[in-house]
């Protein structure tokens, strides 16, 4: 769910395929949820919310070896999103 000023705004679902675990399913969640609120032409801040420990970590910056891409993606995308002005916080 991406809200944008307090509002509900883009909403996805996905199914990974096996053999995939939550893990991943929040990893790639996460990376999607931000490539979304990335799009919004007004936005100067993006929260990340996560209810995973292990997610977070690896959002942040220490990656584990399962789905290695998706946080690959993700740290990309917030270097880029840094470069234009927007502020990135995963919690």
């Amino acid at each position: 769910m991406v809200y944008r000023n307090g509002l509900e705004g883009d909403l996805g679902a996905a199914a990974l395929g096996n053999p995939s675990h939550v893990f991943d399913a929040e990893a790639v969640g996460a990376l999607r949820g931000l490539e979304a609120a990335a799009e919004a032409a007004d936005c100067k801040e993006i929260w990340v919310c996560v209810d995973s420990t292990s997610v977070i970590w690896g959002l942040r910056g220490n990656a584990s070896t399962s789905s290695q891409w998706a946080f690959l993606d993700f740290h990309k995308l917030v270097r880029e999103l840094e470069e234009k002005g927007v502020k990135t916080r995963v919690q």
